[in-house]
């Protein structure tokens, strides 16, 4: 009964992950791609006013920046998808996937450096420094404007430590934002 009664719980708590990282995912999908696929509809809208106005230039213009945002849509989308599948081979790999994917669809040099080529994490907190480390690499590209990034994970006696630096240009602590986040 004990055995059974833990085979219960254990699923319980897969079944809860589960449908949190579901629940996330569908999140990132409203915030991201449906946000700019919902730009792109309007910009396309606008353009088509453009057009019938017969101004080329602007119209020109707008093409180039819906082809922007579509180009963003993709790559939230494919990030969405990688995360769909972490990799099977394991936590390391996955990252060192995302990081040489990441440079070159951003030209952005991304470096990652493992202590001895080997981090032992527990698989609970996996998926959520992958996500730190999207989140970060994401906030680089869009608003460091860095050339390159160093990732560095190390575990010591149950400690997990990341680190994540670029040499872009930074922000002022003490800043008044109105935005979110930092």
């Amino acid at each position: 009964l004990p055995y059974l009664m833990n085979l219960n719980t254990s699923r319980d708590i897969q079944l809860k992950a589960a449908t949190e990282e579901r629940s996330r995912l569908s999140r990132e999908m409203h915030d991201g791609v449906n946000q700019l696929l919902n730009l792109v509809k309007l910009k396309v809208e606008a353009l088509q006013q453009t057009v019938a106005n017969g101004n080329s230039e602007q119209a020109l213009n707008d093409t180039n920046e819906i082809k922007d945002l579509v180009k963003e849509a993709i790559h939230e989308a494919r990030d969405l998808v990688s995360e769909l599948r972490v990799s099977k081979q394991g936590f390391v790999a996955t990252i060192a996937q995302y990081t040489t994917d990441f440079t070159r669809t951003y030209g952005i040099k991304c470096i990652l450096h493992v202590a001895d080529g080997e981090v032992h994490i527990p698989m609970s907190a996996e998926l959520e420094l992958l996500h730190i480390v999207r989140e970060a690499l994401a906030n680089v590209y869009r608003h460091s404007a860095a050339e390159k990034i160093e990732v560095t994970l190390e575990s010591n006696r149950g400690v997990i430590e990341m680190v994540i630096r670029d040499n872009g240009h930074g922000f002022v602590l003490g800043a008044i934002h109105n935005g979110h986040g930092l």
